[in-house]
């Protein structure tokens, strides 16, 4: 009779484990990757402002690379603040 209420109370509390390192990693990830779209918009802007230069800056690929290190960033940024906490 013992085993389903120890084996419940460690289902649970590790339940309870995932729901919380989940919603930190969402709370997160929405709060560092809000910021650095942001900043990701102030890049695009000020190579938009060099006209025909943004155009070569585009087919070399600047604004996808700046894409890809800001998404790096936020994973990153995420990890460590769910490792901080010691959530996972």
């Amino acid at each position: 009779m013992a085993a389903p209420l120890i084996t419940g109370a460690l289902i649970g509390g590790a339940m309870r484990a995932a729901v919380a390192g989940l919603g930190i990693g969402v709370v997160t990830f929405a709060g560092v990757d809000t910021l650095l779209g942001q900043l990701e918009s102030r890049i695009d802007t000020q190579l938009g402002a060099m006209g025909p230069l943004y155009g070569i800056a585009a087919l070399a690929g600047l604004p996808t690379a700046v894409n890809i290190v800001m998404s790096a960033y936020t994973v990153r940024l995420t990890m460590a603040a769910i490792k901080k906490l010691r959530i996972l």
